[in-house]
């Protein structure tokens, strides 16, 4: 648990890829201040290092986007627990799936 915990600090610290994320959703780059894109962004880029997946070749990266958004629309802004949290629901998902 350490190690992970190591890898994903070492991560966070990046500030993502906003146009990425961006080109992965369906809201308009006005919608959220230029901070706000790069909590999601960087989000997204821990959850998907949580998920062990490619943050733009995973087909399911645009369900993992849109639950970072709602997350991030409740409230959330805490960079781990966004990824942490969103992470949690895709694995949930693709139990079900």
């Amino acid at each position: 648990m350490l190690v992970r915990r190591l890898h994903v600090s070492a991560y966070s610290s990046s500030k993502g890829n906003p146009m990425l994320f961006q080109s992965l959703t369906s809201v308009a780059t006005d919608a959220y201040a230029e901070d706000d894109w790069h909590i999601m962004a960087s989000a997204f880029g821990i959850a998907s290092f949580l998920l062990q997946r490619g943050v733009n070749t995973d087909r399911n990266a645009g369900r993992l986007a849109g639950e970072i958004v709602r997350l991030f629309n409740t409230g959330q802004r805490d960079v781990n627990k966004l990824a942490s949290l969103a992470a949690d629901r895709e694995r949930l998902v693709e139990i079900s799936d």
